[in-house]
């Protein structure tokens, strides 16, 4: 989706865009493992103009499936958040130099020849909503380490193999003398 700045009104522009998983995968690098399986992602937002500066404020929402990380059953994911990004001209952008951000930096974005694509900004905050490590609940049990079924379905007597001792554990007896001066 894009917008164009200058038909921004000074009321703001209202916009609803709704894509795909199909579409969403295809914004992700090749080389990608995915463990999600986005479905649906929708954002709702309005832009906002004061002379060139462009802010955009929204809610973003996906439908997503993935594999636990516990007990790798698929489950469904339903994530939101609120956006807000700063849309800059790109004349504006640092010049090619390297500059430590801030953190008010993390909320800008450059737009180029009076023109937002959103779609950039829509696939980074839809990457940063979906967690690093899905689980299906929070008390997943997980599979057995040895027989490897899911604790949350069955169980076995493989849980109960006595505790591994540390290799660390045979320090604690460890003494050392001290030298005096």
């Amino acid at each position: 989706m894009q917008i164009i700045v200058s038909h921004i009104p000074p009321e703001g522009l209202h916009f609803h865009l709704s894509k795909d998983g199909q579409w969403f995968h295809q914004q992700l690098p090749e080389d990608r493992i995915d463990q999600f399986s986005v479905r649906k992602i929708d954002f709702l937002g309005m832009a906002s103009r004061v002379a060139e500066n462009v802010s955009i404020k929204g809610r973003i929402e996906i439908e997503a499936t993935a594999l636990c990380s516990r007990c790798l059953e698929s489950f469904t994911l339903a994530l939101e958040g609120d956006v807000f990004y700063v849309m800059l001209p790109e004349r504006e952008a640092p010049a090619g130099e390297e500059t430590e951000l801030e953190q008010d930096d993390l909320d800008l974005f450059y737009y180029k020849d009076d023109c937002i694509d959103l779609e950039a900004a829509i696939v980074e905050q839809g990457l940063l909503l979906l967690p690093i490590k899905p689980l299906c609940s929070e008390d997943c049990r997980g599979l057995c380490p040895v027989c490897g079924i899911n604790l949350n379905k069955e169980s076995c007597d493989h849980h109960k193999v006595q505790h591994i001792e540390s290799p660390f554990a045979a320090l604690k007896n460890f003494k050392v003398k001290r030298k005096r001066s």
